[in-house]
């Protein structure tokens, strides 16, 4: 029963401590996408995705035009075709029919698994530089205020220190 009291109050006295901010944890915030923003890679990054979208979005074309070709000489010439010939390029024009879709499909996933990858470094940095300030400002905890819904007046901002850290004004 003496154990049990001892445990009790042991337990007690960490809670209280911890409540009385004996075992108090800094937080301070920071803008994320502010510092991302400000990063010249960014601009490399979003040239090289135009440039991927621009390729990708000339070949839709291509596609649609090569549809549209189809689909013209079908209706002007199917008259004269036999009907070995015109089962052949009714199949042709449905190939193309599901080709088209699954092209859009295929090049809005490769663009965002490009911007994933040539974002990544960019954000690997930026997180390096965050968790170098905190841990420098004795900070436990960093939260990007884009999800924060208040924000005190008196909050650590270390959005400042992680723009000098990374040479940005």
């Amino acid at each position: 029963m003496k154990n049990v009291i001892r445990i009790a109050l042991v337990v007690f006295a960490f809670l209280f401590a911890s409540l009385s901010g004996g075992l108090a944890q800094k937080t301070a915030h920071v803008n994320g996408n502010e510092v991302l923003a400000l990063m010249a890679q960014k601009d490399s990054v979003g040239a090289k995705l135009e440039k991927l979208q621009a390729e990708l979005t000339k070949e839709l074309e291509r596609l649609q035009v090569e549809y549209n070709r189809l689909l013209e000489d079908y209706n002007t010439n199917q008259a004269g075709w036999t009907d070995l010939v015109r089962r052949s390029k009714e199949a042709d024009l449905v190939r193309m029919q599901e080709k088209i879709p699954d092209f859009r499909e295929g090049a809005i996933e490769n663009l965002s698994n490009k911007e994933k990858e040539l974002m990544a470094p960019i954000q690997e940095k930026v997180l390096n530089a965050i968790s170098e300030v905190a841990k420098a400002q004795g900070i436990t905890y960093v939260l990007n205020t884009q999800a924060l819904l208040y924000v005190a007046t008196d909050a650590v901002d270390l959005g400042s220190a992680v723009k000098t850290k990374l040479g940005l004004k």
